[in-house]
């Protein structure tokens, strides 16, 4: 993703606030990274550059634990006309 290391410290702090070898959450990391991936205003367009809302865009990137792979992006779409179309096709 062309421009990911800019924000990468960001999604970096879930991580490490939720780690996944079973460690207990680290409620101050979290709170900090979703504060800090709030500010970052993300958001998602079509292919046309129009607006869908979402309610959340969230990366759990855990590349330094589990390699490059390890990287997944999750958006809750809230746009009835994006579900619409969706059914549609």
């Amino acid at each position: 993703m062309l421009g990911y290391e800019l924000v990468q410290p960001v999604f970096r702090l879930f991580a490490q606030a939720v780690p996944r070898d079973g460690s207990p959450k680290n409620s101050e990391l979290l709170a900090r990274y979703y504060a800090a991936r709030d500010a970052l205003h993300l958001r998602l367009e079509d292919p046309d550059g129009r607006l869908i809302r979402t309610s959340a865009i969230h990366i759990a990137d855990y590349t330094v634990e589990e390699g490059s792979a390890a990287l997944e992006v999750d958006v809750l779409i809230s746009e009835d006309r994006y579900w619409e179309q969706r059914v549609g096709t």
